[in-house]
């Protein structure tokens, strides 16, 4: 099934599995300027209690720690983060290992892979076991930024004017919360309601960023250079790439239509 959600052009499928667990597939065109702010807000894991909510009164719910545990290299990172959720439900936490491959020159696309971390030692740090009164969700992901269909499902029906080149984002993620005792009218409520409100103020605050609004993540982006840099130039060797291969692809139409014309036999009359 298929829903479509907030201010955003935006696609969600999903699909609950077995014990509740959660299969999804978020689809969205982006203009090219939104790439970089979109991704720091999912990169600057410090940065999450800015723009995700926390409440503590009358009960505790929302994020509690958003924590890097190590910095392996450019887009490769182990971290932590941590929900509270009010009684009787427990809290819950992630440890995740996000990596972002370059995959432009062959398929046109950059992606991040998140996949979550059980207890054991990775990259030289230890991931413990879970904290009291929480529970461990096991979690994986992947972000792909490639270039967007101009039949997409999203842009037939917009109403949305965009005067950028666009890109499209698609998020897919396998997630066992372990909420096999929690009625599954709960579980159909998040993934049909509350996840397409999540998605869409991640995206809102994607566009807070590069509009200025948020001068953390701006700051984040202007001393990262090794890293947003990187991602602004292959992006933008990604279109120089699509517009090479477009008018590649006209002048072999043109060529193809006067070889045509030329090979056509027109035969005379017999007298």
């Amino acid at each position: 099934q298929s829903e479509r959600h907030g201010h955003r052009d935006t696609q969600i499928f999903y699909k609950i599995l077995p014990n509740h667990q959660i299969a999804t597939r978020i689809e969205t065109p982006i203009e090219q300027s939104l790439i970089n702010p979109l991704i720091a807000v999912f990169n600057e894991i410090e940065l999450y209690n800015t723009w995700m909510p926390r409440y503590t009164f009358p009960v505790k719910l929302g994020l509690s720690e958003s924590t890097k545990l190590k910095d392996i290299a450019r887009g490769h990172f182990v971290a932590k983060i941590k929900i509270d959720f009010p009684f009787p439900l427990w809290n819950r936490e992630n440890v995740q290992h996000v990596f972002a491959v370059d995959c432009i020159d062959e398929d046109q696309a950059i992606i991040v892979k998140a996949d979550g971390l059980d207890t054991g030692s990775y990259f030289e740090i230890g991931v413990p076991e879970p904290d009291r009164k929480y529970i461990r969700v096991d979690m994986d992901a992947g972000l792909l930024v490639g270039p967007c269909p101009n039949d997409h499902p999203c842009l037939l029906n917009s109403k949305r004017q965009y005067d950028e080149p666009l890109v499209l984002v698609s998020v897919v993620q396998n997630v066992d919360a372990h909420v096999a005792g929690v009625p599954l009218s709960w579980v159909n409520f998040f993934t049909r309601t509350v996840l397409g409100r999540m998605w869409g103020n991640l995206l809102q605050v994607a566009e807070d960023v590069r509009d200025g609004k948020r001068p953390e993540h701006k700051a984040a982006i202007d001393e990262k250079n090794e890293l947003y840099g990187w991602i602004e130039q292959r992006v933008q060797c990604l279109f120089e790439k699509l517009e090479q291969e477009e008018q590649t692809e006209k002048e072999q139409s043109v060529e193809q239509r006067t070889e045509n014309a030329q090979t056509v036999k027109v035969e005379e009359p017999t007298v």
